[in-house]
C-alpha cells in the first residue's frame, strides 16, 4: 500500500540526492575565429551524464537566452557554436533535473576585443 510507495520514494530522494551532490561543476573554453569576431565556438566539460541530464548554454548579450542539444563528442564535453554581437556572456549549464543544476563560471567577451574571466576558465 502507502508505505511500500513512501519507502520508494525516500529510497529515490535519497539515492538521487548522494548521486547528485558527486556531479562537478562545468568547465568552459571559449575559441574566437579571428576573421570574424562575432563567431565563437564554446566547449563545455560538463564531467559526468546522468539519465536526468540536459547540457545548455547560457548566454546574456542584448537578448538573454539558452541553447539546448549541442554538439557532444563524449558524454562529457560538449560544443556551442554561437554568432552573435559583442558584448555577450556565457555559462555552460548542466540541468540535472527540473530543480538542481550545476553552472560553469561565467566568460564575457567584450566588444573591445578584450575580455573577461572570472576563475578557472580557459580562453584559447
Amino acid at each position: 500500500g502507502w508505505q511500500n510507495r513512501w519507502s520508494a520514494v525516500v529510497i529515490k530522494m535519497n539515492y538521487e540526492c548522494c548521486f547528485i551532490s558527486d556531479v562537478p561543476v562545468p568547465n568552459i573554453t571559449v575559441f574566437r575565429q579571428m576573421e570574424d569576431r562575432e563567431r565563437v565556438i564554446v566547449m563545455c566539460s560538463f564531467g559526468r551524464m546522468l539519465i536526468e541530464s540536459s547540457f545548455q548554454l547560457s548566454l546574456k548579450s542584448k537578448y538573454n537566452y539558452t541553447l539546448k542539444n549541442p554538439l557532444c563528442c563524449s558524454s562529457e564535453k560538449c560544443v556551442f557554436e554561437v554568432k552573435g554581437s559583442p558584448p555577450v556572456s556565457f555559462a555552460c549549464v548542466h540541468q540535472i533535473d527540473s530543480v538542481m543544476n550545476r553552472q560553469s563560471e561565467t566568460y564575457t567577451y567584450s566588444p573591445s576585443g578584450k575580455t573577461y574571466c572570472e576563475h578557472n576558465v580557459k580562453v584559447l
